[in-house]
């Protein structure tokens, strides 16, 4: 669809990709999205027939397993042993802004197609992009805000928004 050509094009505008090599860091990229792609079918099936709280507990219940296998079946786990209480902080943090995060996306999942969900996760780009420049100084250069609002209208295009709301919105407002 063009909301999503428009969401292609936007991020390569405010990534200011002119040319693109392949390496291991993108096949592991890609590799990852393959996996979020199927997490986010099998959530929404579950999501038919369950709450969204039950599935997201799933999905943390089973991360951290998967997560301590791959510590174990890698000789790592003992590294747990070392850590100090800062760093069981900030897993702490982090693991409450990741539940803050599945539940909510669930909880939207339910009520929109998946395609819709995974778009409007998009915007995460134009968020970091801003958040970027107020909290690490990081500029945004001119074309980079014309790709960040590429991004927002393409992601409103995939929701089905109606843009003619906004003529009649103006309208009454310059009258």
């Amino acid at each position: 669809s063009i909301g999503l050509l428009g969401l292609i094009i936007g991020n390569i505008i405010y990534l200011n990709i002119r040319s693109f090599t392949f390496n291991w860091g993108d096949v592991l990229i890609i590799e990852a999205v393959l996996f979020w792609a199927m997490e986010i079918i099998l959530a929404k099936k579950l999501l038919q027939d369950l709450p969204a709280r039950v599935v997201a507990g799933g999905r943390m219940i089973f991360g951290s397993i998967f997560i301590w296998l791959f510590l174990l079946f890698t000789n790592q786990a003992v590294l747990v042993l070392d850590m100090t209480l800062q760093q069981f902080a900030w897993i702490g943090i982090t693991a409450v802004l990741l539940f803050t995060y599945v539940i909510t996306f669930y909880s939207g999942l339910k009520y929109i197609s998946a395609v819709q969900a995974t778009s409007i996760l998009a915007l995460g780009a134009p968020i970091t992009g801003v958040l970027s420049a107020l909290f690490l100084g990081k500029n945004i250069v001119a074309y980079s805000w014309f790709g960040l609002i590429l991004i927002i209208f393409s992601i409103l295009l995939i929701c089905g928004f109606d843009f003619k709301n906004i003529k009649i919105w103006v309208g009454r407002k310059n009258k």
